[in-house]
């Protein structure tokens, strides 16, 4: 039996990103019911249900989900701070994209574009080992995006010389407290460093009109002329509890010229967003 989308996701949803999303398989949380809590699972969304065979994540949708790596042979999926004692209940990488290849093979019977995984890695220093797994369980560095990634892993990614392959696939964080300037200064750089694939803008904080506003049109403008095909991932004011700036967010951002390419977001929200997210 082929394992099927929800009936209720008719169409194909490529510009959002469901957040952290720290379970494969719904049929662990059953066994489990502390799992959920365990894993810090925000969006509370398995992958798949494998005792149904469907898949609980919208075609062509991505996920945000968050890695701890401990050397060569364990990385585990937790948002919380992991329990040593409990390290072996903890979802691991091995068996997350087991869940998530379903998923990307139903898209593929479908011609459908696969969803990207949004790797919020928690421990730094072995961001290539990571890269490298995923690669040899079969999913290319095109659909990974690292977050989170702070300097000198940043630099070290992006630098040219320091690495024979280029990685693609980190995302710059802009928020209240990570100015947009970390961002410039990485495409000011072009010398030594590759620009960033991506910038995560974050805008807990920043709901007041006279607050923190990183994204002025000719700031903007410049990161356009100097990385033109550099993608923005906006985190959803729903990860806070502020559901009623959506709209708003929204619009300043348009109107700052900014493209709205991915949205981070629970399911509810996806269609409030759809009018302005960048087809």
């Amino acid at each position: 039996m082929k394992y099927q989308f929800l009936k209720e996701y008719e169409n194909p949803l490529f510009n959002f990103i469901i957040h952290r999303v720290n379970l494969p398989d719904q049929q662990a949380v059953c066994k489990n019911p502390f799992l959920k809590s365990l894993v810090g699972s925000k969006s509370g969304i398995s992958i798949i249900d494998s005792k149904n065979k469907t898949i609980l994540i919208p075609p062509g949708a991505g996920v945000e989900v968050d890695f701890w790596i401990f050397g060569d042979e364990k990385i585990i999926i937790t948002h919380n701070n992991p329990e040593l004692n409990k390290i072996n209940e903890y979802p691991c990488l091995e068996e997350y994209i087991e869940a998530w290849q379903i998923k990307r093979a139903a898209e593929q019977e479908s011609h459908i574009q696969h969803g990207i995984i949004l790797a919020n890695l928690k421990t730094h220093g072995n961001e290539e080992l990571f890269i490298n797994k995923l690669e040899k369980l079969g999913i290319p560095n095109n659909e990974i995006v690292l977050l989170d990634e702070e300097p000198p892993a940043t630099d070290r990614l992006l630098r040219k010389e320091a690495n024979k392959v280029t990685y693609h696939c980190l995302a710059r964080r802009v928020s209240r407290i990570e100015s947009l300037a970390n961002v410039l200064l990485s495409l000011n750089q072009d010398e030594f460093l590759e620009s960033p694939s991506a910038l995560f803008y974050d805008p807990n904080g920043c709901w007041q009109l006279n607050s923190y506003w990183p994204f002025d049109k000719k700031t903007v403008e410049k990161i356009y002329a100097k990385a033109p095909r550099i993608l923005t991932i906006l985190c959803c004011p729903s990860r806070w509890g502020h559901s009623e700036q959506i709209e708003p967010l929204a619009h300043r951002l348009i109107e700052s010229g900014l493209k709205l390419n991915y949205v981070m977001t629970d399911i509810e929200f996806m269609k409030k967003w759809q009018p302005f997210v960048t087809v």
